[in-house]
């Protein structure tokens, strides 16, 4: 049988001692918390007894990573569950309600390869990284090279927060604000991203 850490054992001695000491309680009412406090010291140090807390916005990323895996099957649900943290992540700092949409722009952008290169643009957001390096600079001081704009995480939160300003300078309207994201009127990329969006929304409904 496994032994009381002597902590605990330590802890029980001094209530006992408490308990015998003639305070008011009755003999009753002191049974009971002693009987109560040992359950909860016993619950605190051994983990076996403690119940699992459930993970916050667990259906969440779970939702997007099979969001992510429809239109890229190299991607496990391991490294789709990773991507979904970063985007969760991203929109609760920079006031985005929708992360179904960030997931939708890095599905159009690159198709979940954080590897992805185009002749300005990188990573998993195609960030543009000559024309935002240095207000990158001033609002991540941790992202100064292009490798550290590659590293997925970084990716999903520069994309973002770019989005997010677009967002902001037109008023809330997405569509707008997508164009800006890609630099021009693109009315087939909108209606792609939304369309990709709808997956993700549907994913999340069914979980």
């Amino acid at each position: 049988m496994k032994k009381s850490p002597p902590a605990l054992a330590l802890s029980i001695l001094l209530v006992l001692i408490l308990a015998s000491s003639g305070l008011s309680q009755s003999h009753v009412e002191k049974a009971k918390a002693l009987d109560e406090y040992i359950k909860n010291q016993y619950r605190s140090s051994n983990p076996i007894a403690r119940k699992a807390e459930p993970r916050p916005d667990e259906n969440l990323k779970r939702a997007i990573a099979l969001g992510f895996r429809k239109y890229n099957k190299e991607v496990s649900m391991k490294v789709g569950m990773e991507y979904a943290g970063y985007i969760i992540e991203s929109c609760d700092q920079l006031g985005i309600h929708d992360p179904a949409l960030i997931a939708a722009m890095i599905v159009k952008e690159s198709t979940v390869r954080p590897g992805a290169r185009s002749r300005y643009a990188y990573g998993l957001m195609q960030v543009n990284w000559n024309v935002h390096k240095k207000s990158i600079a001033r609002r991540f001081p941790w992202i100064r090279t292009l490798n550290d704009l590659l590293v997925p995480r970084n990716n999903i939160l520069v994309g973002t927060w770019i989005f997010s300003n677009y967002l902001k300078d037109n008023g809330g309207d997405v569509d707008k604000a997508l164009h800006r994201y890609l630099g021009r009127t693109g009315s087939r990329y909108v209606r792609q991203i939304k369309g990709y969006r709808g997956t993700f929304k549907r994913e999340i409904q069914s979980i």
